[in-house]
C-alpha cells in the first residue's frame, strides 16, 4: 500500500479497493469497453452515489487504479538508489524477487491487467519502470557504455520485455514456481546468457 493510501480513512481505502476489484473482475468477464458504472457498483455492492464520491467515471477509476498499482509496486521494490544517488546492489536478485512477490500478492489484478484482454497502457508503464531500473543496474555494471557491444538502452529494453514476458507466463500458468525460484531463473537469463542457460558451448561472436 502506498503512503498516500495509508493516510486515507480506512473506510475510503476499503471502498476504493472494492471498486477496483469489481473493475478488474468485470474486465476479465467482458472487457473494459463494455463495462458501465452501474456494472461496477452492482459488482461491488455499492451505490452509484458512492462511486461518484471517489471517481468521475470508469476511466477515472481505471487511471487511478493503475497509478495506485504502480505506486504499490515501486513501494514494495524500494528505491533503486540511495539518497546520494548510488545504486543499491545487494545482489541483482533483490529487485527481481520483490517484483515476483508483489505480483504474487496481487495476482488476480496483474493476471487481468497484463493478460491478452488487459490494458495496454498499464503494460507499457510497468515495462517502462522495469526498463528504468534495469538500465540503472546495467550502468552500474558497465560505467563506460562505449565498451558495451550493444547500447545499454537496447539491452535494458530487451531485458525488460523478456522479464515482463516471464511474469505473464508465470501468471497464465497459475504460478507453478515460487517467487524465489522465478527470480533465480530470471537472474540466470539476465546474467549468464542464452548459450550458458541452454548448456551450449559458447560460439565466437
Amino acid at each position: 500500500m502506498s503512503k498516500k493510501q495509508k493516510k486515507l480513512d480506512p473506510r475510503v481505502v476499503r471502498t476504493r479497493r472494492m471498486l477496483r476489484d469489481a473493475l478488474v473482475a468485470l474486465i476479465a468477464d467482458k472487457g473494459f469497453d463494455a463495462i458501465t458504472v452501474q456494472d461496477i457498483t452492482d459488482r461491488a455492492t455499492l451505490n452509484r452515489a458512492t462511486f461518484y464520491l471517489h471517481y468521475q467515471d470508469k476511466n477515472d477509476l481505471l487511471i487511478k487504479s493503475l497509478r495506485e498499482a504502480l505506486d504499490d509496486l515501486v513501494a514494495d521494490i524500494g528505491p533503486p538508489t540511495t539518497d546520494e544517488g548510488q545504486l543499491i546492489v545487494d545482489g541483482a536478485l533483490r529487485p527481481i524477487l520483490m517484483v515476483f512477490k508483489h505480483v504474487a500478492q496481487h495476482a488476480d489484478f496483474y493476471r487481468v491487467m497484463l493478460g491478452a484482454d488487459g490494458v495496454p497502457s498499464f503494460v507499457a508503464r510497468v515495462r517502462d519502470y522495469i526498463s528504468e531500473i534495469t538500465l540503472k543496474w546495467l550502468s552500474f555494471m558497465q560505467p563506460d557504455p562505449d565498451q558495451a557491444t550493444v547500447p545499454l538502452e537496447i539491452v535494458a529494453s530487451y531485458l525488460s520485455w523478456a522479464y515482463l514476458g516471464v511474469i505473464v507466463w508465470w501468471l497464465e500458468n497459475d504460478m507453478p514456481e515460487t517467487p524465489e525460484r522465478m527470480a533465480d531463473q530470471v537472474r540466470r537469463l539476465m546474467t549468464l546468457g542464452m548459450q550458458q542457460v541452454l548448456g551450449l558451448e559458447a560460439a565466437p561472436v
